[in-house]
């Protein structure tokens, strides 16, 4: 999937810009269809009120399309979602090319984390135990992480592992295709919960997901109120006790005798 090489091959250092650019992006996009259904329901109580026939047919119409344009759009997001889902699987961890890097990354980090070269700090020696890793120390120290190794050229795995950092902290895994016990890129004293010992791969994909699948879920919400409005002004001008008169007069529910 092109979305998922760009997220991973792009990701800012500081990855939670992530996170606040997708809240900023489901804000903007709230307050621009509040800001919609505003201005022409403003639109439609203007053109009820002054009898004005323009106004009245924007309604309708900014209705419909509307309603089509959230249909479509819904529909693709949700298609997409269930696209990204279906990548969920071993064979596809294995074989990706942007996956294939991340687990690349995760095979050099154990060549460097805690290894002869970079001496790391676990705060108990039962826990380095449990790790089984060969370089330790339980001074304190700011070596909880492969970036933090004294000396390693990580440039060449620098979005990747930033991307795993990332991961590691908001979905509680450590490893990709396979877990492993530890976290590399976040702080190995930090305990790995059992959720999260099957690797990272499944829960990147879950969180890949759920964007264009609740963007798909708020577009349908959309969509299901503009149905409704068109269903009440179609319920007002084909009633059939509809008041006489043309179409704009049913919508306003005009008095013809005025």
């Amino acid at each position: 999937m092109i979305i998922l090489q760009i997220q991973v091959d792009k990701v800012e250092t500081n990855s939670s810009e992530i996170l606040q650019l997708i809240e900023n992006g489901l804000m903007i996009t709230m307050w621009t269809f509040t800001s919609f259904l505003l201005f022409f329901g403003l639109i439609g109580v203007i053109g009820s009120l002054k009898k004005i026939k323009c106004l009245l047919f924007v309604y309708n119409i900014t209705n419909f399309i509307g309603f089509v344009a959230f249909l479509v759009l819904g529909a693709v997001a949700l298609a997409a979602g269930t696209k990204i889902s279906n990548l969920d699987t071993k064979s596809n961890c294995l074989s990706l090319s942007w996956s294939e890097k991340l687990t690349n990354t995760y095979n050099w980090s154990g060549t460097e984390f805690c290894q002869q070269d970079c001496q790391c700090y676990i705060s108990s020696p039962i826990l380095a135990q449990t790790y089984g890793v060969p370089n330790y120390t339980t001074t304190p120290s700011n070596v909880i992480s492969v970036q933090e190794c004294p000396g390693i050229d990580i440039l060449l795995y620098e979005n990747q592992a930033s991307f795993l950092n990332f991961a590691e902290r908001n979905f509680d895994c450590a490893g990709w295709c396979v877990g492993q016990k530890y976290y590399s890129f976040s702080d190995i004293n930090q305990p790995v919960p059992a959720s999260g010992k099957n690797g990272c791969y499944s829960k990147s994909i879950q969180w890949f997901a759920n964007i264009p699948n609740t963007l798909g879920d708020v577009c349908m919400g959309i969509m299901s109120v503009l149905g409704i409005f068109m269903l009440f002004t179609c319920c007002l001008c084909f009633h059939k006790d509809k008041p006489p008169g043309n179409l704009y007069a049913r919508m306003s529910n005009y008095d013809q005798q005025s």
